[in-house]
């Protein structure tokens, strides 16, 4: 680690502490004195103003009240008194609301910008430590999540919103807000770990793996997988068999509420096993449809445990940003659309050494050939990729590769080729990767690469 990855770790373990009730409590892990903050009242108090603004919706106003009244009633924000409040001291977050129509159950959800600055251009996450990279791989947890039979999905609860911030430092996490605009101005503050700090994310890890450390010993299985399997607030494993998803499913809800944190939307491809959880604790899932969860970025059916893939609309006319659009809209990990990816790539690849500006109308051959990858595109949306690639406790295992490269691009597939105990053979797909060659070929020993590799 860096030295400020270093004095980061450092400044969490000397910090960290756990209640009675088993929440743990953190400090925000200062990179610099708080004494840099300046004054942030003022852009708070403006930008509240503009928030009130777009809140003259009834409908948008009602949801996010709504929102700010749950986090009182659960004691992630506390009133200031009139009395304590002290507007030198301390930083105003600013807020406002995100709406995603595409989550099942809260469609609002408040956004902090703790990067908003003093009046002397500093700003909370300024000053504060990022801390090292504690996420796990998400292509080795998307490989882990395919191997065996039984899959299982969950979401931590407002994670961040689950860990104390220390009494010193919740005057760092104060915002300006009233129900209507006929009562005073109203400040608050956070109690619980705001989910707009730099921070933040490694604070939420971090507090994760102590939790795993401190109860290792009650719930050994579980505090394995929590600390390996565990994307964010995403969970993501699979199983051998259903009589052990029983139980690693019991002991990680176990060993989760033990630090005060609540793992809900439980999903799987088994019923029988998510029929064992308590209803409160399931996700939304008809065995009998279709429904997909969105598990890592990637579309997955539970029912007939497939990936599969869901494109939108992409931009009628052909540019060099809309081609680009159209390829970030495919969040492709483990390289199931590789070719189709790759074909657009080309596509850039070419108008870059066309020297096409971004919004300039390219040649009548770009053209058309993006009216053909725009026509065909939701195609794609027909593909299935079982999610489970037949490995089971009994089973022998082989990995298959294959690559070839050309002037234009090079990739591999990779293949698992499973033997299970009565002798039947199974090949899945398992990952891919497609990438573009350099326009400039890279020489050895005065020849291009490609040539002296003796690849066509």
């Amino acid at each position: 680690m860096s030295p400020a990855e270093s004095e980061c770790e450092q400044l969490f373990s000397s910090n960290v502490s756990r209640d009675i009730t088993g929440r743990y409590c953190t400090a925000l892990p200062f990179i610099k004195s708080p004494k840099n903050l300046g004054n942030s009242r003022s852009l708070a108090l403006r930008r509240l103003f503009a928030l009130e603004n777009k809140l003259k919706d009834r409908e948008l106003r009602s949801s996010y009240n709504n929102v700010i009244q749950e986090y009182i009633d659960n004691q992630y924000l506390s009133e200031i008194p009139s009395s304590n409040i002290d507007c030198d001291t301390g930083y105003y977050i600013p807020h406002h609301p995100v709406i995603r129509q595409d989550k099942v159950t809260t469609k609002i959800r408040i956004v902090l910008d703790a990067s908003a600055k003093c009046h002397n251009g500093v700003s909370l996450n300024d000053i504060l430590h990022a801390g090292p990279n504690l996420q796990s791989d998400i292509f080795i947890l998307l490989l882990n999540f395919r191997l065996f039979p039984i899959a299982n999905t969950a979401d931590i609860k407002q994670m961040y919103l689950q860990i104390s911030v220390i009494n010193e430092h919740k005057k760092y996490q104060k915002i300006l807000f009233r129900f209507n605009t006929d009562e005073p101005i109203r400040e608050f503050q956070f109690n619980r770990v705001a989910f707009a700090l730099k921070s933040s994310p490694y604070l939420a890890m971090c507090t994760v793996r102590q939790l795993c450390m401190d109860e290792k010993d009650r719930f050994p299985r579980a505090a394995s997988v929590a600390s390996q399997e565990l994307y964010m607030d995403d969970l993501a494993t699979s199983i051998p068999s259903l009589e052990e998803a029983k139980v690693l499913s019991n002991e990680l809800i176990a060993l989760f509420k033990a630090g005060k944190f609540e793992l809900t939307k439980w999903a799987s491809n088994s019923s029988e096993l998510i029929n064992c959880l308590p209803q409160s604790y399931r996700a939304s899932i008809d065995f009998s449809g279709k429904d997909n969860l969105k598990i890592l970025g990637l579309k997955w059916v539970p029912s007939d445990d497939n990936f599969c893939f869901t494109t939108s609309q992409i931009d009628e006319n052909c540019t060099k940003r809309s081609i680009l659009s159209a390829i970030a809209r495919l969040w492709d990990v483990l390289g199931f659309a590789a070719p189709v990816i790759l074909f657009a790539k080309l596509l850039i690849k070419e108008l870059w050494s066309l020297h096409i500006d971004w919004d300039d109308k390219p040649p009548f051959e770009i053209i058309s050939l993006y009216t053909k990858f725009k026509e065909q595109l939701p195609l794609l949306s027909s593909l299935r990729i079982p999610r489970h690639v037949s490995v089971t406790e009994s089973s022998t295992v082989n990995i298959v590769g294959f690559s070839d490269a050309s002037l234009k691009a090079y990739g591999t597939v990779i293949y698992i080729h499973v033997t299970d105990a009565i002798g039947n053979i199974h090949v899945s797909l398992l990952c891919a990767k497609s990438k573009v060659a350099p326009v400039k070929l890279l020489k050895a020993g005065g020849m291009p690469i490609l040539k002296a590799l003796r690849i066509p």
